[in-house]
């Protein structure tokens, strides 16, 4: 007997209840779509590129919240994979230049030039080369945002290299706990919702591949309509996020990671504020300081 499978749906009014409403209540879910939506704020905030990196055992719903994030601009299957190489990964960022890159499997990077590779993605700028003429050809560039997934974190990746992870590297990725400590790994709130948290993340996932990239559209739309105000409102929420988040004596390097963490919880606020989402008010500055909390207590020694 054949599969049936369910048609296409393009609405990102479908989305917002069949998607974003699961993920409330959830938030490493919430934090993962609101990624998205700041991938095209990192210009107007200053921010330089950088990401976050949900690191976690196997099955604790890491690929469905990477998944849910990437159906907001795009089909959630095509996730693009560490382990590429250094050409293929510079012209990767640069197809998603002001905007969300969704990388799985960090553990696929080679062990010994972890670092490089992450290092690649941070400085924005790909390699000279040159052409078949000789003639140097257009170097390419990003500035992005980037959600990575992996069993390991950095720090693991390159001392099984037999290399050690920079404080800054660290610091551009920072890595969030994906267990959420409810019980079922990344989840928390499985909305009533029988079969537990597989049965969760397979509805989540198989709502996601029906109505993507709906909501990217309409926040670039957005965004556009909004372009006069935009950066001192985004300015005026980072702030305030950041004033109910950061640790008064928080060093150099926390206040750098809890601006990129603040920039994501405001993003989700004004998807929210755009009618995107279908949140309440607060549920996106909630998970970004709950995530920003949990990426604190793992750096803690």
């Amino acid at each position: 007997m054949n599969k049936v499978i369910a048609p296409f749906v393009n609405s990102e009014q479908h989305w917002k209840v069949q998607v974003a409403a699961l993920c409330a209540g959830n938030s490493r879910l919430v934090f993962a779509v609101a990624c998205a939506f700041a991938g095209p704020l990192l210009r107007p905030a200053g921010i330089a590129t950088g990401g976050f990196h949900f690191r976690g055992g196997s099955s604790s719903g890491k690929t469905t919240a990477l998944k849910v994030a990437a159906s907001v601009n795009g089909q959630p299957d095509g996730l693009q994979r560490w382990g590429k190489t250094g050409r293929a990964l510079e012209s990767i960022a640069a197809q998603q230049c002001d905007s969300l890159l969704v990388l799985d499997a960090l553990e696929l990077v080679d062990q010994k030039t972890a670092g490089k590779c992450i290092d690649k993605l941070f400085s924005g700028v790909g390699k000279s080369r040159a052409a078949r003429e000789g003639e140097p050809r257009p170097r390419l560039s990003w500035r992005l945002l980037f959600l990575s997934a992996g069993e390991l974190g950095l720090a693991d990746q390159m001392a099984e290299g037999m290399k050690r992870a920079r404080t800054g590297q660290e610091v551009r990725m920072a890595e969030i706990p994906a267990d959420a400590g409810a019980g079922c790994g990344m989840l928390e709130n499985l909305h009533g919702m029988d079969g537990g948290g597989s049965a969760f993340s397979r509805h989540i996932v198989e709502q996601a591949g029906r109505c993507y990239g709906g909501p990217g559209r309409a926040w670039l739309q957005w965004l556009t309509e909004n372009a006069r105000t935009l950066k001192p409102d985004l300015r005026q929420r980072i702030q305030e996020i950041e004033r109910h988040m950061l640790p008064e004596a928080g060093a150099g390097q926390v206040q750098r990671a809890g601006l990129r963490f603040a920039l994501v919880g405001a993003a989700g606020e004004m998807a929210t504020a755009a009618g995107l989402t279908g949140w309440e008010p607060g549920e996106s500055e909630r998970a970004a300081i709950t995530c920003f909390n949990a990426w604190m207590a793992s750096v803690k020694p």
